[in-house]
């Protein structure tokens, strides 16, 4: 997209809202200054028609945070999504504010999912408190963790959606820290079986999800179940991500470590060679 003399080009007519989401949506290294001044010339008009505190112009902020934030100017993205939020409470800008950092994430996600949850639109709330829980397991809340993305689950359980994959890895990850290898081999089929129908069966999803499952098989001392499923692994992660990716390489190194333990020292030792060629 050509940047254009926004104001130049706006008639009483025309979304400045829209005009402005345009912009916001395709970020152009070359002229970043220049985006700036069409995106604040636009901001100014939105607000002389609010009289700068309408909701159209609380969207218009929070857009021109998404704007700074790609622009890696975090902290100004944060002051602009506050102006916002002063305005109105949208559940986008609280998620974005815990993405920005220097404040705790997690009220700011509880205030995005309480909103979700009166939107009754299921996949975005369940988003949330996915995030929601990555925050309590990455402080070691396991048991509200766990919590947590039982809801998200169940607010998708009857969909095929990225959701519902996502949130059945990550708590199959959550259920496998904690030695609970039965429950995270279930949740892992579930997740490969919604990324092959999503994605199809030779997406680096598929074989990172290969990988997981052929872990907890083989802590089960199901050891020629998971050499089959770690070889397909390999093969997926190695045509789609290539043979240097640090996902190909973990892939290879755990087939070099199962088959020392299947007593196969020669085939360990071809795939911890590959693993040291990279």
């Amino acid at each position: 997209m050509k940047c254009v003399d926004g104001a130049k080009n706006l008639t009483k007519n025309e979304s400045v809202l829209q005009f402005l989401l345009a912009f916001t949506q395709v970020w152009d290294p070359v002229s970043p200054a220049r985006m700036e001044g069409v995106l604040r010339q636009a901001l100014e008009l939105k607000a002389g028609e609010s009289g700068g505190a309408g909701v159209a112009y609380a969207g218009a902020m929070a857009q021109f945070a998404r704007f700074l934030e790609r622009g890696g100017r975090k902290p100004e993205a944060a002051e602009w999504l506050d102006r916002a939020l002063a305005i109105r409470e949208s559940a986008d800008d609280f998620e974005l504010l815990a993405e920005l950092g220097g404040r705790d994430p997690l009220p700011l996600l509880e205030r995005a999912a309480a909103i979700r949850e009166k939107e009754g639109k299921p996949a975005p709330w369940a988003r949330t408190l996915h995030r929601i829980g990555s925050v309590l397991e990455e402080r070691r809340d396991l048991p509200g963790a766990e919590s947590v993305y039982r809801r998200a689950l169940a607010l998708v359980d009857q969909t095929v959606s990225p959701e519902l994959a996502v949130i059945c890895n990550d708590l199959g990850l959550l259920m496998e820290n904690q030695e609970k290898m039965a429950a995270a081999e279930g949740l892992y089929r579930r997740a490969l079986a919604v990324h092959e129908k999503v994605h199809g069966p030779r997406h680096p999803e598929v074989g990172i999800t290969l990988n997981n499952l052929a872990g907890v098989t083989g802590a089960q001392g199901r050891l020629a179940e998971a050499e089959v499923l770690l070889k397909r692994a390999l093969a997926v992660l190695e045509s789609s991500l290539g043979p240097a990716h640090e996902r190909t390489v973990a892939a290879a190194a755990n087939l070099g470590d199962l088959m020392e333990a299947l007593g196969r020292p020669a085939d360990a030792r071809k795939y911890r060679q590959r693993v040291k060629a990279k």
